[in-house]
């Protein structure tokens, strides 16, 4: 018999319980970086939006006709 084959059960337990800690770690780097890719995406609006308050030239941006 070979090592492989001896393997007991709290071995199988402990092995289990590492999947389930992984499979939880992936999901949440996985939640991590979709929060992050939002909060990016919210931070790009905002610094636009301060750009257009900064900004004295007429702008359509924020109504609803179109560039010219």
């Amino acid at each position: 018999m070979s090592d492989r084959d001896n393997i007991t059960s709290s071995q199988i337990y402990k092995n289990s319980g590492l999947k389930r800690i992984l499979q939880a770690t992936i999901k949440l780097k996985v939640h991590n970086f979709r929060s992050l890719s939002k909060n990016i995406l919210h931070l790009n609006y905002l610094q636009k939006e301060l750009r257009c308050l900064n900004c004295k030239q007429p702008c359509y941006i924020n109504s609803d006709k179109q560039y010219e």
